[in-house]
């Protein structure tokens, strides 16, 4: 007995008709036609796939802006056609246009004031004008995608088989966290040679080029739909890591600026507090190097529930980073609230420092001027907490209204929660908090 569906409608009504049935069926109806099985499945196992995946980096976070697709190959027939093989001359990964580019999917249209476009792929309006380009697409880069904000990227209708699927990046155009020069060079991924000062190079040979990151794997793409005792079905799920196989590591830095500045040695502050008539003139005043030292928070916690504290090197002399004009400009590493993308998409709060990009972070600074360590200079100069907003145990006339331990409390530079404020006192535990809170002692930095 045959097996057959009457599909109900109205004659004159446009609209969209969905059903859901088995595929074990003869033949459909509607109005007065029929769909045969046959005609629907003409085969057992479809012979296209989906490619799905996300490019991440910092084991987690999803980089948008990248640009993945599957490579190809020039055609034989195309390539006796001088158009298209000048357009499109790659039959291999490593083959080179006419100018030296390598088969990319980066764009040669600048995206922002910060970047530096590298690429040759054309855009949207370059295919509207073109028919050569729109046969090129259209052919040999139907297959071609841009990760989303969550850095997830989906290819359909790919054809079942082997295939190689590339992905190129150019890390000063991927969104918040796009990378400067400087940065790519604090971290090690290229050298003061290879950038230009606050920009990046561009060169044919992308090879050369810091920013850029290139993953090429092969892949095997398995049916979207088919029958599971005849072949493997199912969705082809491929993602990149930069972190794993590109060496990127993401870490955001805040910038630290400032200045010291002092009276020469023969202009001292006397021992009776008076200052000379002409102490602090501009003309009088000089300038030495010196060191910055610092202290922050960190995402743990210590027995009492409070932020662990650690030190931090801000430079690779050991905190000489004060030069001989008495200035200092410092990138100062962000190591809290640690950000990155979830099954769904969407960022979130990661509790695990190897997941994810810290975005902010909690600094205390201890600017020294270049002096020795010793008392046997007849003149001494004094050292600055930044930031140091209250002094707490004086009040407003300059009396003492509390035990002086609070006021040396104000004036902690210290590993140990309890430097920073009594914790037998409501006042001292109320100074932790205030340090902790960045209401006083601590900046917050983004």
């Amino acid at each position: 007995m045959s097996k057959s569906y009457r599909i109900r409608t109205s004659p004159g009504v446009d609209k969209s008709i969905n059903v859901n049935i088995e595929q074990d069926f003869e033949y459909l109806e509607i109005l007065s036609l029929k769909l045969l099985q046959s005609d629907i499945y003409t085969r057992q196992c479809s012979d296209y796939g989906v490619v799905i995946g996300r490019v991440s980096v910092n084991n987690g976070f999803g980089i948008p802006n990248a640009k993945v697709s599957i490579f190809i190959p020039l055609e034989s027939e195309d390539e006796t056609n001088p158009i298209i093989s000048e357009l499109y001359p790659y039959k291999t990964l490593n083959d080179v246009n006419e100018d030296g580019y390598r088969y990319n999917l980066l764009p040669y249209t600048k995206s922002h004031s910060g970047h530096k476009p590298t690429g040759t792929f054309f855009d949207r309006e370059d295919v509207l004008v073109d028919t050569n380009l729109i046969e090129v697409f259209d052919k040999y880069y139907k297959y071609t995608a841009t990760t989303n904000e969550s850095g997830d990227f989906m290819l359909f209708g790919v054809p079942v088989g082997g295939h190689q699927i590339v992905m190129d990046v150019d890390l000063s155009d991927i969104g918040e966290f796009s990378l400067s020069p400087q940065d790519l060079v604090r971290m090690g991924v290229a050298t003061e040679q290879q950038v230009a000062g606050t920009e990046f190079k561009t060169s044919e040979n992308l090879r050369v080029l810091p920013q850029i990151v290139n993953i090429n794997k092969t892949i095997q793409v398995e049916p979207l739909w088919g029958q599971e005792e005849l072949c493997d079905i199912g969705i082809n799920r491929t993602d990149f890591d930069l972190s794993s196989e590109a060496n990127i590591d993401v870490r955001p830095t805040s910038v630290f600026m400032g200045s010291i500045i002092s009276s020469p040695d023969d202009s001292p502050v006397r021992r009776n507090c008076k200052p000379k008539g002409k102490q602090g003139y501009q003309c009088n005043l000089i300038t030495n190097s010196g060191d910055i030292l610092a202290i922050r928070q960190t995402i743990f916690q210590d027995s009492d529930g409070r932020p662990i504290l650690e030190s931090v090197d801000l430079g690779s002399s050991g905190g000489l980073v004060i030069d001989e004009n008495g200035t200092w400009l410092i990138d100062v590493p962000m190591n809290m609230d640690y950000v990155t993308t979830n099954e769904f998409g969407e960022k979130v709060i990661s509790n695990d420092p190897k997941i994810g990009i810290p975005t902010t972070g909690k600094y205390r600074f201890k600017v020294k001027w270049g002096q020795t360590s010793t008392l046997n200079e007849a003149v001494k100069r004094g050292y600055f907490l930044v930031p140091n907003v209250k002094e707490y145990g004086w009040d407003t006339n300059g009396a003492q209204v509390v035990n002086s331990t609070d006021a040396a409390n104000s004036y902690a530079f210290s590993l140990d929660w309890g430097e920073y404020g009594d914790v037998n006192t409501p006042t001292g535990l109320a100074m932790i908090q205030e340090a902790i809170d960045c209401e006083d002692r601590f900046y917050p930095m983004v």
